[in-house]
C-alpha cells in the first residue's frame, strides 16, 4: 500500500515510516502543505493519507479539500493531537487517530483492516 505521511513533527514521521515500511508499505512524507502540492504535481498517487491537521503554510482542513480534489480515491486519515476537530470532516475523513492515544501498530492495523485490497500491494523487499 502506498502512504502518505503529513506532520510537522519530523521525529514522529521518521518513526511512522519505520513501521510502515517494516510492515511492508511504501511511504512518502511530508512535513508541510506546500510539500504534499509539490507530491500531487510529480504525479504520485497514494492509497491512504495520514494527515496531522496542524501544519505550517497550509492547515490540515484546507489541504483536506485539495487531497479530495488531487487524490479522489486515496482514503484520509486524521493523526493529531486534537482529533476531536476531525468530526467536522466526517464525510470526507475514514478515520481518526488521537496522538498519544493509538499506537502506530494499532494504526497500521485499522488502515489494513480498512483497506484490505491496498494492504495486499504491500512492497516487499528480498
Amino acid at each position: 500500500m502506498k502512504v502518505l505521511i503529513i506532520d510537522d513533527n519530523h521525529d514522529l514521521v521518521k518513526l511512522m515510516k519505520c513501521r510502515f515500511t517494516g510492515s511492508g508499505h511504501v511511504v512518502e512524507t511530508a512535513f508541510a502543505g506546500y510539500e504534499v502540492l509539490g507530491l500531487a504535481k510529480s504525479g504520485y498517487t497514494p492509497d491512504v493519507i495520514i494527515l496531522d491537521l496542524f501544519l505550517p503554510e497550509i492547515s490540515g482542513p484546507e489541504l483536506i479539500a485539495t487531497l479530495i480534489n488531487r487524490w479522489e480515491f486515496a482514503k484520509i486519515y486524521i493523526h493529531s493531537a486534537h482529533a476531536k476537530n476531525a468530526k467536522a470532516f466526517s464525510r470526507s475523513v475514514c478515520g481518526c487517530f488521537h496522538k498519544g492515544t493509538h499506537s502506530i501498530k494499532d494504526m497500521i492495523k485499522k488502515i489494513e483492516v480498512d483497506n484490505p485490497a491496498s494492504a495486499q500491494k504491500k512492497h516487499i523487499t528480498v
